[in-house]
């Protein structure tokens, strides 16, 4: 049981603990990360890392939405 515990964190780790939460969050620390280490660390991040971009339109579905009306 303990080693499927293990199994979960980590697959929520893989899920959630992204780029963007990494620069924030210290994971050995269990916690945010202050202040003056966000901003010394400023200049490690880009903003092309943590924007968010929309997926390309899927026109297959458009087609079927089309001729569904």
């Amino acid at each position: 049981m303990a080693g499927s515990l293990g199994e979960s964190i980590q697959a929520f780790l893989d899920k959630h603990y992204t780029q963007d939460r990494q620069w924030k969050y210290c994971l050995k620390r269990r916690a945010e990360r202050p202040l003056a280490e966000l901003i010394e660390r400023r200049e490690e991040a880009k903003p092309e890392d943590y924007k968010e971009v929309k997926q390309a339109t899927d026109e297959r579905i458009v087609k079927q939405a089309r001729e569904a009306e």
